[in-house]
């Protein structure tokens, strides 16, 4: 089932990824809030961040100047923790839908153009993912592709023993190596197909058992608008890109990262 979403309460669900610190997303987004980091002339709503579903909150302003919205995303993420650089950019990185031919060879735009992205975890490639991450839109034409949201169900034991035994290689250069989607005692999920290569036959059941338990989950998608901010924790929910309703419609991202308070 699919909900498109502009502030509608989402609903709690259980997860296998219990065992992480005790970080509340919530709380910490609501504080950049209502301590005015984000100006209240800027709010698009009386009522604050809404909670999506669990570990996703979603910010709505008016639209900002890119400046003043850069300035947000970071303040929220400094009452996260921190933000997270990535190589080669010292800020934000703007996402834009493009062409395959236009795009890195290996990045999601490079396998799916300006189509669809299938669902998941940003940084997959890195040891350990960046814990949030969080995209404000400088510009979001109505039609425009929409981020679909899902909170991983929990698995049976029988289900949850094969996803965890299965083995990938995760792809990053001369910084490849071998993972799971789930582990006992590890506190994220690691998925993105795009990256990971199954090693066996054990490795392609795992990853067919666990995207049928995405295909029956409930899925948010976001119908961005001009000021949103999205936050999300990288470690509980996976993420993906719905087609477009109008390929035409312009929408200009920011991605930014922050790593958990310690």
């Amino acid at each position: 089932m699919t909900r498109t979403m502009r502030l509608v309460r989402g609903t709690k669900h259980e997860s296998d990824f219990t065992s992480v610190a005790d970080v509340s997303l919530w709380h910490s987004v609501n504080a950049a809030w209502e301590t005015q980091i984000v100006p209240r002339s800027n709010r698009r709503a009386r009522g604050g961040p809404d909670h999506l579903v669990d570990d996703a909150v979603l910010v709505p302003l008016s639209a900002l100047s890119e400046a003043d919205l850069v300035s947000a995303m970071r303040s929220i993420a400094g009452c996260l923790g921190q933000p997270l650089t990535t190589p080669g950019s010292d800020g934000p990185q703007r996402l834009v839908p493009r062409d395959a031919v236009d795009a890195k060879r290996n990045s999601l735009s490079g396998r799916f153009g300006r189509g669809p992205f299938p669902l998941h975890t940003d940084l997959a490639h890195w040891v350990t993912p960046a814990r949030f991450m969080i995209l404000g839109a400088v510009e979001a034409e109505p039609g425009a592709a929409r981020t679909v949201l899902v909170v991983p169900p929990a698995l049976t034991s029988g289900k949850w023993s094969t996803v965890r035994d299965g083995v990938f290689l995760v792809s990053n250069g001369s910084r490849s190596f071998y993972s799971s989607i789930l582990s006992a005692g590890r506190p994220f999920v690691r998925f993105d197909t795009a990256c990971m290569k199954p090693s066996d036959a054990q490795a392609h059941e795992a990853e067919c058992i666990f995207r049928e338990c995405l295909n029956e989950a409930e899925s948010v998608e976001i119908a961005w608008q001009s000021g949103d901010i999205l936050v999300i924790d990288n470690w509980k929910v996976l993420h993906g890109r719905a087609k477009p309703e109008c390929e035409a419609a312009t929408r200009v991202l920011l991605r930014l990262y922050a790593t958990e308070r310690r």
